[in-house]
């Protein structure tokens, strides 16, 4: 088997990243090329050939529709459980299908941009709907990207093009709406690796193949006498090898892209958290001076009215009331106290009329 020619290259894989609700805004953010106004790995304009496109037609969809479909999607299922998600649990994944450059630009030569465009998406939303045939889980529609891919300098000093990364994300509501179940925790490498082959099926259509793996290798077959085919086969994979590296390098960048959108946002939360615990701090500050306020109006009456009392009796209520944290509480519980050192049906009435509530 001798190496692949990067022009004759007509791959198409799929890998899946999955996402908590708190990550929600920056993965959904960066999805959608009208939220953030700077991508590194976007091309300059005049580098790009053709438009983005979603499963809505051409163009990147408003990012409202994105942030509100994914919350009313969340609200239903909440609904259907009958309580809300946990903080951490798993909302929903992004599979990245990746089409080698070599194909798309071969069929949009042939065939236009339009055809190119209408044929991707069906197959992509034909995809999604064996997946949640299949694993039971909820497609949230697709963005594919034409805009991303590698510039350099030439002997002039201009950019130009080196490589193209064409590439779509492909969502999906990590919830079974009969069932009431999250299946992504049950999934595994070979569901995994079925859903590349499940991807191939649908974009076959469209001359692409599933990405080269052990079983596509095996089917090759050698003659012995042939040494120096099968060390270009080696060749091939070792390169096949690297060309995997680089994407998974590529999507990292992009996962670190997102993860650092999803700090900035974890940050001003933890802001406005201690905003309101300093607010509600000073609610109970407020109310303990209260409390406070009204135990000394009603010691004070007791002196003055009751007789037998004095102001040792008065200090030991004080003491016996601030060791045991009751002026938090209500007024109930004070006057028990003042009951229990003084007696007498003398502090309900004198509670009574300095207006104390018991």
């Amino acid at each position: 088997m001798s190496e692949i020619p990067k022009e004759d290259r007509k791959f198409c894989s799929v890998s899946c990243e999955f996402y908590k609700d708190s990550q929600s805004s920056g993965a959904l953010g960066h999805v959608n090329r009208n939220v953030f106004e700077v991508d590194q790995d976007v091309l300059p304009e005049h580098l790009i050939e053709y438009p983005n496109f979603s499963d809505l037609g051409e163009g990147d969809p408003d990012p409202l529709y994105e942030v509100n479909n994914y919350n009313k999607l969340k609200e239903q299922a909440e609904e259907h459980k009958g309580k809300k998600f946990r903080k951490d649990a798993t909302m929903f994944a992004d599979g990245v299908v990746v089409l080698s450059q070599a194909q798309v630009d071969k069929n949009i030569q042939e065939k236009g941009y339009e055809w190119f465009r209408k044929a991707t998406t069906q197959c992509i939303k034909e995809w999604q709907e064996d997946v949640k045939e299949k694993y039971k889980i909820h497609p949230m529609g697709f963005n594919f990207h034409m805009d991303e891919g590698h510039a350099k300098e030439n002997k002039d000093n201009e950019l130009e093009i080196s490589s193209r990364n064409y590439h779509g994300h492909a969502k999906f509501f990590n919830f079974d709406f009969e069932t009431g179940k999250a299946n992504w925790r049950t999934l595994n490498k070979k569901n995994f690796s079925d859903m590349q082959t499940m991807l191939a099926i649908r974009f076959e259509k469209m001359g692409f193949e599933r990405g080269i793996s052990k079983e596509i290798t095996k089917r090759n077959h050698f003659k012995k006498s042939e040494f120096i085919d099968q060390k270009q086969d080696a060749l091939n994979q070792e390169l096949e090898n690297e060309r995997d590296k680089l994407i998974k390098l590529e999507e990292e960048s992009i996962r670190a892209s997102i993860e650092n959108d999803n700090l900035k946002n974890y940050l001003v939360d933890i802001k406005k958290e201690l905003v309101e615990a300093k607010k509600e701090l000073k609610t109970i500050k407020d109310q303990i001076k209260g409390y406070y306020k009204d135990l000394k109006k009603y010691i004070t009456f007791f002196i003055k009215k009751e007789k037998k009392a004095n102001l040792t009796a008065s200090e030991k209520v004080l003491e016996r009331v601030i060791k045991e944290d009751k002026y938090q509480d209500n007024m109930i519980a004070i006057a028990e106290i003042v009951d229990e050192e003084i007696g007498g049906e003398l502090l309900l009435k004198g509670a009574k009329k300095i207006k104390i509530k018991i």
